[in-house]
């Protein structure tokens, strides 16, 4: 049976397709080296298979980096990233970088700090906004 136009049918039965090349290497490349890295990484491995609807598809989307929230508000994965990389350059925060010299320290909170400002304020969430919504069908 021909599928209607538009509906992009790209494999048998409309399968979910196998990882890409490049994911799958990114996924391979970050395991083994904490089980929080691996557990984020089994979650984006269970997002990448899964049969999504387009209203899924619309709330994941969002969920990992569209959302619409004023700068340094934004309520996304890709905040939560930045939030972990500022805690974890941190020496307030993570005691690990305590026995290191101050000016390292602050070398290393200022780098964590400027991520998160970055992702607050650069990342192109509008773009990643606009397009979800466009994803609903009419």
């Amino acid at each position: 049976m021909a599928a209607h136009p538009g509906t992009h049918v790209h494999t048998a039965d409309n399968a979910v397709p196998p990882l890409n090349d490049d994911l799958a290497g990114l996924l391979d490349d970050l395991a083994g080296f904490h089980h929080g890295l691996d557990l984020i990484a089994d979650g984006v491995r269970a997002l990448a298979v899964d049969r999504l609807t387009i209203q899924q598809t619309q709330t994941v989307v969002t969920m990992l980096a569209g959302s619409t929230d004023p700068a340094g508000q934004q309520i996304d994965v890709a905040a939560l990233i930045a939030a972990l990389v500022a805690r974890l350059l941190n020496a307030d925060e993570n005691p690990a970088l305590r026995t290191l010299p101050t000016d390292t320290q602050d070398q290393a909170r200022t780098a964590g700090a400027d991520f998160a400002d970055h992702d607050a304020y650069i990342t192109p969430r509008t773009d990643i906004a606009k397009t979800v919504y466009d994803l609903n069908p009419l």
